[in-house]
């Protein structure tokens, strides 16, 4: 009996277990568990029915998203600024399945522990979302998952001038998947690294070209954003909704708010003769960074309705004034870990654990009843 009552509560336990879990956004095709990777597409950005990254949810997910003023490239036309390889590559092969022409599945591990399904979308691999227009809207990425635990985004500057707060990403919670109301967002003021020219770390993004050499042709170049980035660091954190205080945060504008570490995902790649403003007649490092927004138990009971980035200066309008360009390759979510489930779980895991010595009490008094 005593073997039988362990293991059922051991059984209980291991469910709460398999409900933990890391999900790369968009890495499902259809409604199917077993289609090929296709990150963050157009379909997926814009339309409900292709939004399967809830999967683990019953499929459920937030309204429609958003990509206007946003547009996908290829790394090699536009992250990377078509830059050559100094031992002869044509171009960066910066993920697995990678294909400047095909669409081919594609995906990316960090050097943080997070795996990311790569944007390969219908008319040709494209692998990045980019926004540099007057407009500067939000790209909206629908999500829907209940109680997660931290969130994963690959985010680069093309431009982005040193030291300079260019990059905003909001976080949307609600009581269900796709709610409208009683919302409570989370927005994250990210910051540029310091240039590299200056050494040191700061700052949350970096330029995905990382310049080096001397002279003229790398003055520019080297007052972009292309130093190291924060291991670690809380950026400012503006609050709104009713959950603010959950996060650890008041309503309103925090001078420190969620803890986000910055790791490096794609990096030794070494460029020359790069064409794109700013890096012409260059050579340096390209790179790709993920950032990890610890949302710790903020998050429990609640659903992460959408995930918004936005870059906030018009590269269009000024010109090389103050350059940036922010650009996003992917998204990833974790879900609670099974050492820390809801206390809601831990409510039906202790009352099945209950029920459980109740039913073996009952049979202890029917034997001894019996017995006597």
């Amino acid at each position: 009996m005593t073997r039988l009552f362990i293991g059922s509560a051991a059984l209980l336990v291991a469910s709460v277990a398999a409900s933990a879990g890391q999900i790369e956004i968009g890495q499902y095709v259809g409604n199917s568990s077993s289609g090929a990777t296709q990150g963050l597409t157009s379909n997926y950005i814009t339309g409900s029915a292709s939004c399967v990254g809830a999967i683990f949810q019953g499929n459920t997910c937030a309204t429609t998203g958003s990509k206007t003023g946003w547009s996908e490239a290829n790394y090699n036309t536009s992250l990377f600024s078509s830059a050559t390889s100094t031992s002869g590559t044509v171009s960066p092969s910066a993920y697995t399945g990678y294909s400047a022409t095909s669409t081919s599945a594609g995906s990316q591990a960090s050097g943080g522990g997070a795996n990311f399904a790569m944007i390969n979308d219908t008319s040709g691999t494209q692998n990045e979302w980019s926004a540099t227009t007057a407009t500067q809207p939000i790209l909206t990425i629908p999500v829907g998952i209940l109680d997660v635990d931290s969130a994963w985004l690959m985010l680069n500057n093309v431009w982005g001038q040193a030291n300079q707060q260019n990059t905003d990403v909001y976080f949307t919670f609600g009581s269900t998947s796709n709610a409208t109301a009683g919302l409570t967002v989370l927005e994250e003021e990210l910051v540029n690294a310091p240039a590299t020219s200056a050494g040191g770390s700061g700052g949350q993004v970096q330029s995905a070209l990382s310049c080096l050499g001397t002279g003229s042709a790398f003055a520019i170049c080297q007052n972009l954003a292309g130093g190291a980035t924060l291991a670690s660091s809380t950026p400012v954190t503006i609050c709104s909704g009713p959950a603010c205080a959950d996060f650890g945060l008041s309503s309103g504008t925090n001078a420190t708010g969620l803890t986000v570490n910055t790791s490096g995902v794609y990096t030794g790649f070494q460029y020359t003769n790069a064409v794109n403003l700013d890096y012409v007649n260059t050579s340096g490092n390209l790179q790709l960074d993920d950032q990890k927004f610890n949302f710790g138990t903020g998050a429990a009971g609640l659903y992460l309705v959408s995930i918004g980035v936005q870059e906030t200066h018009d590269l269009l309008t000024n010109g090389n004034a103050n350059d940036s360009a922010t650009v996003l390759s992917a998204a990833t979510i974790d879900t609670y870990a099974a050492s820390t489930p809801e206390p809601s779980t831990w409510m039906l895991v202790m009352s099945g654990v209950a029920l459980l010595g109740i039913g073996r009490l009952r049979r202890r008094f029917a034997a001894a009843s019996s017995r006597s």
